[in-house]
């Protein structure tokens, strides 16, 4: 169970990683800059989620 969290608190952070990147991108094509903004916050807050749960895990242990 605890590889599963690991692994799902793995998977948060390259999302959110993602989303931060493509945040990035998204600015050069110039959509609108609030859905970028949107998106480069929910991905900085799926990182920072995604830190606090693998260092729980690593702590736990």
């Amino acid at each position: 169970m605890a590889r599963l969290s690991s692994i799902f608190s793995v998977a948060f952070f390259l999302v959110g990683l993602y989303f931060l990147i493509s945040g990035f991108h998204l600015i050069d094509f110039q959509f609108s800059s609030g859905v970028n903004d949107i998106i480069m916050i929910i991905g900085g807050i799926m990182i920072i989620i995604g830190g606090v749960l693998t260092m729980r895990k690593k702590t736990s242990y």
